[in-house]
């Protein structure tokens, strides 16, 4: 599953960059990739989930959302929003990557 993410995710970032010439920038475009996917993402207390709840995806729900926890340092914002997308790209969206 490891190898399955990596590739799939450096596809991703391989169909961004083909989709966005311009782009140079030497970090990962999280917030730019979910809204090129057609993403939303919403959020949620820290209260309203066991703690150490960060994000997730219902896989059932026909939605193309992404919660995230409020108020998370940004880093560990940026690192759930990319861990949840993997997730939509892996399991969701039967391995769809880009952008129809």
């Amino acid at each position: 599953m490891r190898l399955q993410a990596e590739v799939a995710a450096r596809l991703l970032l391989q169909d961004y960059c083909n989709a966005h010439p311009d782009w140079t920038d030497d970090k990962t475009p999280v917030d730019a990739l979910v809204s090129w996917l057609d993403l939303d993402v919403a959020t949620f207390s820290p209260t309203d989930y066991p703690q150490g709840t960060y994000g997730f995806v219902d896989p059932d729900e026909d939605e193309n959302l992404i919660w995230l926890c409020r108020d998370l340092p940004e880093t560990l914002q940026r690192f759930t929003l990319a861990h949840e997308l993997g997730h939509i790209i892996l399991h969701c969206h039967s391995g769809r990557r880009s952008k129809s």
